[in-house]
């Protein structure tokens, strides 16, 4: 079944004054248990990054997306330049905690902070076995690099070396904040010295970040840009509609699952639709307002409620 709405003003006025009545988000289709499936707003723009690793936000219409958090969880993000931590909420508990352990030239100061001597004889570790890492969820991870002389920092969820999993490197002070896939078998999360670094990190945190995260894994050639309607300041992804692209793996959604988008073209609801677990693009569009599924049939008022905000994200 698809059901396309918004495009007339009488829909737009019944469904906005059902909204109005009943404030609506796409993150109410998520609360019952068994629920399964994720959405994404441009219009977070706190939730959008132009690398992987959530290092570089996303600052104004015209930047790429390569990374575009999922709000079917309650992750929230406020734009802005303040640390990633206090503006993300949503998170999971604290998942490092003593007791630790260090391998080579890695040791535990006790006070919180580890302190790396390495003399070129091997990477050196300090890490938290059986930390929760589950292989394919995301993790914000923060630490604070001081004291630092040379080599280099850098953090990894999970136990193998692919590259999803493993922070860039950093080699000077300062608070380092990343967002990281769990890879490997999971389970510990670990900081990583060079053989020849020399300093110190402390105020170490990794926390969960709940939800189905999209991104672009192909090269920055491939991100979609981010941009702003001029005249409703409606935000948008815009893909050049030849090989952009940004990809969510989704969990088996059944037989029953509905699907929503709001494009150029308009609103567009389809229910009762197959859809296996697997790699999962989200909409190739010129103007791709928000997109977002779940395994389930709508109710007559969560398809009403869930137009209205549709339209409010096309700025009609």
């Amino acid at each position: 079944m698809v059901l396309m709405l918004g495009l007339g003003h009488s829909a737009t006025r019944l469904t906005g004054l059902a909204a109005a009545q009943h404030p609506f988000t796409p993150a109410a289709l998520f609360a019952a248990p068994g629920a399964l499936g994720g959405y994404w707003d441009p219009s977070s723009t706190g939730r959008m990054f132009q690398d992987l690793k959530g290092r570089v936000p996303v600052a104004g219409p015209g930047d790429p997306v390569a990374l575009i958090l999922d709000g079917a969880q309650g992750v929230m993000a406020a734009a802005g330049a303040g640390p990633l931590a206090q503006r993300l909420s949503g998170q999971g508990t604290e998942l490092f905690a003593a007791p630790f352990s260090t391998t080579r030239k890695f040791a535990d100061n006790g006070d919180g902070s580890f302190t790396c001597t390495g003399d070129g004889s091997g990477t050196s570790y300090v890490y938290k076995d059986g930390a929760g890492i589950t292989v394919g969820d995301w993790y914000l991870v923060s630490y604070e690099v001081f004291g630092f002389l040379s080599g280099g920092f850098r953090a990894r969820v999970g136990t193998s070396a692919d590259d999803t999993g493993i922070g860039p490197w950093q080699v000077t002070n300062g608070t380092v904040e990343v967002l990281l896939r769990g890879d490997g078998s999971g389970g510990n999360f670990w900081i990583e010295g060079t053989p020849a670094t020399q300093g110190s990190v402390r105020n170490v945190a990794v926390r969960n970040v709940p939800g189905l995260h999209a991104l672009q894994e192909g090269g920055d050639s491939f991100r979609p840009l981010l941009m702003q309607e001029p005249s409703s300041s409606a935000w948008y992804l815009s893909h050049d509609l030849v090989d952009d692209r940004l990809t969510v793996p989704l969990p088996d959604l059944g037989t029953q699952a509905t699907e929503w988008r709001a494009d150029e073209t308009g609103v567009v609801i389809s229910g009762g639709l197959t859809i296996a677990a697997g790699l999962r693009d989200l909409p190739v569009s010129q103007k791709l307002y928000a997109y977002g599924v779940v395994n389930r049939a709508l109710t007559a008022a969560e398809t009403a409620g869930l137009t209205a905000w549709l339209n409010s994200k096309r700025g009609v």
